[in-house]
Protein backbone atom coordinates (compact mmCIF):
# COMPACT_ATOMS: atom_id res chain seq x y z
CA UNK A 1 0.00 0.00 0.00
CA UNK A 2 1.33 3.47 -0.89
CA UNK A 3 1.89 6.25 1.64
CA UNK A 4 -1.22 7.96 0.29
CA UNK A 5 -3.21 4.77 0.82
CA UNK A 6 -1.92 4.46 4.37
CA UNK A 7 -2.91 8.07 4.96
CA UNK A 8 -6.45 7.35 3.76
CA UNK A 9 -6.66 4.31 6.05
CA UNK A 10 -5.56 6.37 9.03
CA UNK A 11 -7.99 9.16 8.18
CA UNK A 12 -10.91 6.74 8.14
CA UNK A 13 -10.07 5.31 11.56
CA UNK A 14 -11.81 6.26 14.78
CA UNK A 15 -9.52 6.89 17.68
CA UNK A 16 -11.14 9.99 19.15
CA UNK A 17 -14.24 8.34 20.56
CA UNK A 18 -13.19 8.69 24.18
CA UNK A 19 -12.01 12.29 23.78
CA UNK A 20 -9.21 11.72 26.28
CA UNK A 21 -6.75 14.57 26.51
CA UNK A 22 -3.78 12.56 25.30
CA UNK A 23 -5.37 12.47 21.83
CA UNK A 24 -6.13 16.09 21.29
CA UNK A 25 -2.70 17.55 20.65
CA UNK A 26 0.14 16.39 18.47
CA UNK A 27 2.58 16.08 21.36
CA UNK A 28 0.32 14.09 23.65
CA UNK A 29 0.49 10.67 22.04
CA UNK A 30 -2.13 7.98 21.46
CA UNK A 31 -4.97 6.82 23.66
CA UNK A 32 -4.21 3.76 25.78
CA UNK A 33 -7.75 3.06 26.96
CA UNK A 34 -8.91 0.94 24.05
CA UNK A 35 -11.49 3.01 22.17
CA UNK A 36 -12.92 -0.15 20.61
CA UNK A 37 -14.17 -1.39 23.99
CA UNK A 38 -17.95 -0.99 24.40
CA UNK A 39 -18.95 0.55 27.69
CA UNK A 40 -22.30 1.80 26.40
CA UNK A 41 -25.32 2.44 28.58
CA UNK A 42 -28.71 0.84 27.86
CA UNK A 43 -30.85 3.70 29.11
CA UNK A 44 -32.13 6.32 26.69
CA UNK A 45 -30.50 9.73 26.52
CA UNK A 46 -33.54 11.36 28.10
CA UNK A 47 -33.52 8.87 30.98
CA UNK A 48 -29.79 9.36 31.57
CA UNK A 49 -30.25 13.13 31.71
CA UNK A 50 -33.20 12.80 34.09
CA UNK A 51 -31.32 10.44 36.38
CA UNK A 52 -28.20 12.63 36.43
CA UNK A 53 -30.13 15.77 37.36
CA UNK A 54 -31.78 13.95 40.30
CA UNK A 55 -28.69 12.19 41.72
CA UNK A 56 -28.51 12.20 45.52
CA UNK A 57 -26.77 9.05 46.77
CA UNK A 58 -24.01 6.63 45.81
CA UNK A 59 -26.70 4.09 44.89
CA UNK A 60 -28.16 6.65 42.46
CA UNK A 61 -24.73 6.95 40.82
CA UNK A 62 -24.43 3.16 40.55
CA UNK A 63 -27.89 2.96 38.94
CA UNK A 64 -27.01 5.75 36.52
CA UNK A 65 -23.81 3.98 35.43
CA UNK A 66 -25.57 0.58 35.36
CA UNK A 67 -23.18 -1.09 37.79
CA UNK A 68 -23.73 -2.83 41.10
CA UNK A 69 -23.13 -0.64 44.15
CA UNK A 70 -20.72 -3.29 45.45
CA UNK A 71 -18.63 -2.87 42.30
CA UNK A 72 -18.67 0.90 42.69
CA UNK A 73 -17.60 0.69 46.33
CA UNK A 74 -14.90 -1.85 45.54
CA UNK A 75 -13.38 0.32 42.81
CA UNK A 76 -13.42 3.55 44.80
CA UNK A 77 -12.73 2.30 48.32
CA UNK A 78 -11.89 -1.40 48.36
CA UNK A 79 -9.25 -2.08 45.71
CA UNK A 80 -8.15 1.57 45.87
CA UNK A 81 -7.93 1.83 42.10
CA UNK A 82 -7.66 5.62 42.38
CA UNK A 83 -4.14 5.00 43.72
CA UNK A 84 -3.17 2.72 40.83
CA UNK A 85 -3.01 5.04 37.84
CA UNK A 86 -0.21 4.17 35.42
CA UNK A 87 1.97 7.23 34.84
CA UNK A 88 4.42 7.85 32.04
CA UNK A 89 6.00 10.87 30.39
CA UNK A 90 5.99 11.98 26.78
CA UNK A 91 7.83 14.81 25.13
CA UNK A 92 6.07 18.09 24.45
CA UNK A 93 6.50 19.67 21.04
CA UNK A 94 7.41 22.91 22.81
CA UNK A 95 9.98 21.16 25.03
CA UNK A 96 9.79 19.52 28.43
CA UNK A 97 7.81 16.46 29.45
CA UNK A 98 4.09 15.84 29.88
CA UNK A 99 2.84 13.34 32.47
CA UNK A 100 0.00 11.08 31.30
CA UNK A 101 -1.94 9.19 33.99
CA UNK A 102 -3.93 6.21 32.70
CA UNK A 103 -6.59 4.75 35.02
CA UNK A 104 -6.77 1.02 35.83
CA UNK A 105 -9.35 -0.99 33.91
CA UNK A 106 -12.30 -1.02 36.32
CA UNK A 107 -12.03 2.68 37.10
CA UNK A 108 -11.75 3.38 33.37
CA UNK A 109 -15.05 1.52 32.89
CA UNK A 110 -16.78 3.88 35.32
CA UNK A 111 -15.15 6.91 33.71
CA UNK A 112 -16.13 5.88 30.19
CA UNK A 113 -19.74 5.38 31.30
CA UNK A 114 -19.81 8.69 33.14
CA UNK A 115 -18.25 10.41 30.12
CA UNK A 116 -21.26 9.34 28.03
CA UNK A 117 -23.62 10.94 30.54
CA UNK A 118 -21.62 14.14 30.86
CA UNK A 119 -21.60 14.41 27.07
CA UNK A 120 -25.39 14.63 27.20
CA UNK A 121 -25.39 17.20 30.00
CA UNK A 122 -22.63 19.58 28.94
CA UNK A 123 -23.45 22.22 26.34
CA UNK A 124 -20.16 23.55 24.90
CA UNK A 125 -19.52 27.27 24.73
CA UNK A 126 -19.03 28.64 21.23
CA UNK A 127 -15.46 29.61 22.16
CA UNK A 128 -14.51 26.09 23.32
CA UNK A 129 -12.82 23.99 20.62
CA UNK A 130 -10.85 21.41 22.62
CA UNK A 131 -12.42 18.02 23.38
CA UNK A 132 -15.68 19.04 21.66
CA UNK A 133 -17.30 16.79 19.08
CA UNK A 134 -17.13 18.10 15.49
CA UNK A 135 -14.58 20.75 16.48
CA UNK A 136 -10.82 20.64 15.95
CA UNK A 137 -7.61 22.63 16.07
CA UNK A 138 -8.31 23.64 12.47
CA UNK A 139 -11.65 25.20 13.38
CA UNK A 140 -9.99 26.90 16.32
CA UNK A 141 -7.20 28.31 14.18
CA UNK A 142 -9.63 29.46 11.49
CA UNK A 143 -11.20 31.95 13.93
CA UNK A 144 -7.94 33.93 14.00
CA UNK A 145 -6.76 33.98 10.38
CA UNK A 146 -5.40 37.20 8.91
CA UNK A 147 -5.62 39.28 12.10
CA UNK A 148 -3.43 42.27 12.91
CA UNK A 149 -2.84 41.27 16.52
CA UNK A 150 -2.68 37.70 17.84
CA UNK A 151 -2.21 36.72 21.48
CA UNK A 152 -1.76 33.17 22.79
CA UNK A 153 -2.05 32.62 26.54
CA UNK A 154 -1.15 29.26 28.08
CA UNK A 155 -2.53 28.03 31.42
CA UNK A 156 0.13 26.39 33.54
CA UNK A 157 -0.56 22.95 35.06
CA UNK A 158 -4.06 22.96 33.59
CA UNK A 159 -5.35 19.51 34.58
CA UNK A 160 -3.58 19.23 37.97
CA UNK A 161 -4.91 22.68 38.92
CA UNK A 162 -8.45 21.26 38.77
CA UNK A 163 -8.91 19.51 42.11
CA UNK A 164 -11.58 17.25 43.52
CA UNK A 165 -13.34 20.12 45.31
CA UNK A 166 -13.77 22.01 42.04
CA UNK A 167 -15.10 18.89 40.35
CA UNK A 168 -17.58 18.28 43.19
CA UNK A 169 -18.69 21.90 42.90
CA UNK A 170 -19.15 21.56 39.15
CA UNK A 171 -21.38 18.52 39.65
CA UNK A 172 -23.36 20.31 42.35
CA UNK A 173 -23.97 23.20 39.94
CA UNK A 174 -26.22 20.86 37.96
CA UNK A 175 -28.34 20.19 41.05
CA UNK A 176 -26.62 16.91 41.97
CA UNK A 177 -26.87 16.16 45.71
CA UNK A 178 -23.76 16.45 47.89
CA UNK A 179 -23.17 12.71 48.45
CA UNK A 180 -23.58 11.89 44.76
CA UNK A 181 -21.38 14.83 43.73
CA UNK A 182 -18.61 13.52 46.02
CA UNK A 183 -18.81 10.07 44.40
CA UNK A 184 -18.70 11.55 40.89
CA UNK A 185 -15.66 13.64 41.83
CA UNK A 186 -13.94 10.56 43.26
CA UNK A 187 -14.55 8.69 40.00
CA UNK A 188 -12.94 11.53 38.04
CA UNK A 189 -9.98 12.43 40.29
CA UNK A 190 -6.89 10.58 41.47
CA UNK A 191 -6.21 9.72 45.10
CA UNK A 192 -4.23 12.95 45.51
CA UNK A 193 -7.33 14.91 44.56
CA UNK A 194 -6.15 16.15 41.15
CA UNK A 195 -7.67 15.67 37.72
CA UNK A 196 -5.56 13.19 35.72
CA UNK A 197 -4.45 13.95 32.19
CA UNK A 198 -5.20 10.65 30.50
CA UNK A 199 -8.62 9.74 31.96
CA UNK A 200 -11.69 9.69 29.67
CA UNK A 201 -13.62 12.10 31.89
CA UNK A 202 -10.91 14.74 32.30
CA UNK A 203 -11.45 16.67 29.02
CA UNK A 204 -15.17 17.26 29.49
CA UNK A 205 -14.71 17.95 33.21
CA UNK A 206 -12.14 20.63 32.36
CA UNK A 207 -14.57 22.21 29.90
CA UNK A 208 -17.33 22.22 32.52
CA UNK A 209 -14.99 23.81 35.04
CA UNK A 210 -14.04 26.49 32.49
CA UNK A 211 -17.60 27.59 31.68
CA UNK A 212 -17.49 30.70 33.86
CA UNK A 213 -13.93 31.50 32.75
CA UNK A 214 -15.04 31.32 29.12
CA UNK A 215 -18.08 33.50 29.80
CA UNK A 216 -16.03 36.31 31.29
CA UNK A 217 -13.28 36.15 28.67
CA UNK A 218 -15.86 36.16 25.88
CA UNK A 219 -17.45 39.27 27.41
CA UNK A 220 -14.05 40.96 27.66
CA UNK A 221 -13.23 40.04 24.07
CA UNK A 222 -16.57 41.31 22.78
CA UNK A 223 -16.19 44.61 24.64
CA UNK A 224 -12.67 44.92 23.20
CA UNK A 225 -13.75 43.99 19.65
CA UNK A 226 -11.62 40.84 19.76
CA UNK A 227 -12.14 37.18 18.91
CA UNK A 228 -11.57 34.69 21.76
CA UNK A 229 -11.29 30.90 21.64
CA UNK A 230 -9.98 28.25 24.01
CA UNK A 231 -8.51 24.87 23.14
CA UNK A 232 -7.97 23.12 26.50
CA UNK A 233 -5.27 25.22 28.18
CA UNK A 234 -4.53 27.36 25.09
CA UNK A 235 -6.37 30.70 25.11
CA UNK A 236 -6.24 32.81 21.94
CA UNK A 237 -7.28 36.41 21.36
CA UNK A 238 -7.10 38.25 18.03
CA UNK A 239 -8.25 41.50 16.49
CA UNK A 240 -7.78 43.58 13.34
CA UNK A 241 -7.99 46.90 15.18
CA UNK A 242 -5.15 49.32 14.53
CA UNK A 243 -4.11 49.18 18.19
CA UNK A 244 -4.40 46.24 20.54
CA UNK A 245 -7.05 46.95 23.24
CA UNK A 246 -5.54 47.87 26.60
CA UNK A 247 -7.51 45.20 28.50
CA UNK A 248 -5.92 42.60 26.21
CA UNK A 249 -2.37 43.89 26.11
CA UNK A 250 0.04 46.74 25.53
CA UNK A 251 2.99 47.28 23.14
CA UNK A 252 4.46 50.33 24.87
CA UNK A 253 7.51 48.46 26.19
CA UNK A 254 7.55 45.15 24.36
CA UNK A 255 4.34 43.20 24.89
CA UNK A 256 2.62 43.34 28.26
CA UNK A 257 -0.44 41.20 28.99
CA UNK A 258 -3.50 43.26 29.82
CA UNK A 259 -4.75 43.38 33.41
CA UNK A 260 -8.25 42.44 32.27
CA UNK A 261 -7.25 38.98 31.05
CA UNK A 262 -4.86 38.35 33.94
CA UNK A 263 -7.46 39.30 36.54
CA UNK A 264 -10.12 36.98 35.10
CA UNK A 265 -7.74 34.02 34.88
CA UNK A 266 -6.58 34.58 38.46
CA UNK A 267 -10.19 34.92 39.66
CA UNK A 268 -10.96 31.46 38.32
CA UNK A 269 -7.97 29.86 40.05
CA UNK A 270 -5.83 29.25 37.01
CA UNK A 271 -2.23 30.34 36.56
CA UNK A 272 -0.74 31.92 33.44
CA UNK A 273 2.34 30.26 31.98
CA UNK A 274 4.11 33.50 31.10
CA UNK A 275 7.00 31.79 29.31
CA UNK A 276 4.53 30.32 26.80
CA UNK A 277 2.39 33.45 26.40
CA UNK A 278 3.14 34.96 22.98
CA UNK A 279 2.13 37.97 20.91
CA UNK A 280 2.56 38.17 17.13
CA UNK A 281 1.68 40.50 14.26
CA UNK A 282 1.41 39.86 10.48
CA UNK A 283 5.12 40.64 10.01
CA UNK A 284 5.92 37.45 11.95
CA UNK A 285 4.63 33.90 11.82
CA UNK A 286 1.27 33.77 13.60
CA UNK A 287 0.48 30.36 15.06
CA UNK A 288 -2.62 28.97 16.80
CA UNK A 289 -2.71 25.42 18.20
CA UNK A 290 0.21 24.41 16.00
CA UNK A 291 -1.16 25.86 12.75
CA UNK A 292 0.06 28.91 10.82
CA UNK A 293 -2.77 31.48 10.52
CA UNK A 294 -1.24 34.51 8.78
CA UNK A 295 -3.58 33.92 5.83
CA UNK A 296 -5.35 30.59 6.35
CA UNK A 297 -4.82 27.51 8.57
CA UNK A 298 -1.64 25.88 7.34
CA UNK A 299 0.57 23.05 8.54
CA UNK A 300 4.27 23.52 9.23
CA UNK A 301 6.51 21.73 6.72
CA UNK A 302 8.53 19.83 9.37
CA UNK A 303 5.28 18.21 10.51
CA UNK A 304 4.44 17.13 6.96
CA UNK A 305 7.97 15.75 6.44
CA UNK A 306 7.77 13.83 9.73
CA UNK A 307 4.37 12.37 8.85
CA UNK A 308 5.35 11.33 5.34
CA UNK A 309 8.65 9.91 6.62
CA UNK A 310 6.83 7.66 9.08
CA UNK A 311 4.39 6.53 6.37
CA UNK A 312 7.30 5.79 4.02
CA UNK A 313 9.01 3.68 6.69
CA UNK A 314 5.76 1.76 7.20
CA UNK A 315 5.42 1.18 3.45
CA UNK A 316 9.06 0.16 2.92
CA UNK A 317 9.81 -1.92 6.04
CA UNK A 318 6.35 -3.07 7.13
CA UNK A 319 4.37 -1.94 10.14
CA UNK A 320 6.07 -4.06 12.80
CA UNK A 321 9.56 -2.77 12.04
CA UNK A 322 8.39 0.82 11.56
CA UNK A 323 6.55 0.64 14.88
CA UNK A 324 9.65 -0.73 16.61
CA UNK A 325 11.76 2.13 15.22
CA UNK A 326 9.13 4.65 16.35
CA UNK A 327 9.04 3.28 19.88
CA UNK A 328 12.82 3.15 20.20
CA UNK A 329 13.36 6.62 18.76
CA UNK A 330 10.53 8.67 20.26
CA UNK A 331 9.14 6.86 23.30
CA UNK A 332 10.22 4.69 26.16
CA UNK A 333 9.78 1.01 25.37
CA UNK A 334 7.27 -1.24 27.05
CA UNK A 335 4.44 1.29 27.36
CA UNK A 336 2.12 0.00 24.66
CA UNK A 337 2.44 3.10 22.48
CA UNK A 338 1.68 2.40 18.83
CA UNK A 339 2.80 4.18 15.67
CA UNK A 340 -0.60 3.60 14.07
CA UNK A 341 -2.45 5.39 16.87
CA UNK A 342 0.05 8.25 16.89
CA UNK A 343 -0.23 8.78 13.12
CA UNK A 344 -4.02 8.56 13.23
CA UNK A 345 -4.04 11.23 15.92
CA UNK A 346 -1.79 13.42 13.75
CA UNK A 347 -4.07 13.01 10.74
CA UNK A 348 -7.38 13.56 12.49
CA UNK A 349 -6.22 16.39 14.75
CA UNK A 350 -5.27 18.45 11.70
CA UNK A 351 -8.11 17.37 9.39
CA UNK A 352 -5.58 16.12 6.85
CA UNK A 353 -7.20 14.56 3.78
CA UNK A 354 -5.37 12.28 1.32
CA UNK A 355 -7.54 13.50 -1.54
CA UNK A 356 -6.15 17.00 -1.78
CA UNK A 357 -2.72 18.59 -2.05
CA UNK A 358 -0.54 18.39 1.04
CA UNK A 359 1.09 21.74 1.60
CA UNK A 360 2.87 23.37 4.45
CA UNK A 361 4.46 26.48 5.77
CA UNK A 362 8.18 26.66 6.28
CA UNK A 363 9.61 26.85 9.77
Amino acid sequence: MSSLGLLATLGNGTCYSCHCPCLQKMDQGPCLLGASMDYGLKQSSDELIRRFLTLNTRQDVADLLEVDDRFLRAVLYGTKERERYRNFEIRKRSGGRRVISVPPKNLAILQRKLNVVLGLIYMPKTCAFGFVRDKSIVGNARQHCGRRHLLNVDLEGFFPSINIHRVRGAMSSYGVGHDAAVVLAQICCMADGTLPQGAPTSPIISNIICRSLDNELMQLAKASRCQYTRYADDLTFSTSLARIPSRVGSLSDGFQLGNGIAAIIDKHNFKIHHAKTTYSCPLHRQEVTGLIVNEFPNIRRPFIRSLLGALYAWEKHGYEKANMIYRERFRRSGQGLELRSHLRGCVKSRDITPFGPVGGSSG
